[in-house]
């Protein structure tokens, strides 16, 4: 009997449980509320979890200590990862242990593009990676995957260490990075830097 009824309450516990987490770093992006209806209309049971801690990497981390779903999915809140690809993403961590939104048109200035491919490229090298986009911004993880590891990295491309660290299963999901729709890039000289220096 009693282990009827604790089996009662697990699966009563796993129906309150979101179907995934969205960790979102921000910091004073006025698009936020956009991007939030705008996940609320794509995903039906999902935890948003908006954090403004300083640099990407440590707010990232502290979403993933918060975050109560076993899949995880990290984006910007600039409105440059559309959350249209937010289902398939979920739905195809189900087999694979990371899912990564690779870059495949760039509408950003040509210097940030230029940028990018130019670090895309060092880092693929560097790391002999065969993923396409190791530097996504947007990407979903489960949590069984993340919880033991010893991230590190404190502002810039935590899915980058994630990948080097785990080793995990990875499907690519080929995107559209799109024009910031508000706001202005916080991504300076310091960040460009510290994106060449990236080590572990």
């Amino acid at each position: 009997m009693e282990g009827d009824v604790n089996s009662n309450r697990d699966n009563f516990t796993n129906l309150l449980l979101p179907e995934v987490s969205i960790v979102i770093p921000a910091k004073n992006e006025p698009y936020l509320p956009s991007l939030i209806s705008n996940i609320n209309k794509v995903l039906k049971n999902a935890e948003i979890l908006v954090q403004t801690e300083e640099g990407l990497g440590n707010a990232v981390k502290k979403g993933f200590e918060k975050a109560r779903g076993e899949k995880i999915v990290v984006m910007d809140a600039d409105g440059q990862h559309n959350p249209k690809y937010l289902p398939e993403i979920v739905k195809s961590l189900d087999e694979y242990e990371m899912v990564i939104a690779s870059r495949l048109k760039d509408e950003r200035n040509f210097f940030r593009k230029i940028i990018s491919k130019i670090a895309t490229w060092y880092i693929r090298k560097k790391f002999k990676l065969k993923i396409k986009d190791p530097l996504s911004g947007y990407f979903g993880v489960r949590k069984s995957l993340i919880k033991n590891l010893d991230l590190q990295t404190k502002r810039f491309k935590i899915g980058l260490e994630i990948i080097l660290k785990a080793k995990p299963k990875i499907k690519e999901i080929p995107i559209v990075l799109e024009k910031r729709k508000m706001g202005k890039s916080k991504v300076g000289l310091r960040e460009g830097i510290e994106l060449w220096k990236i080590s572990f």
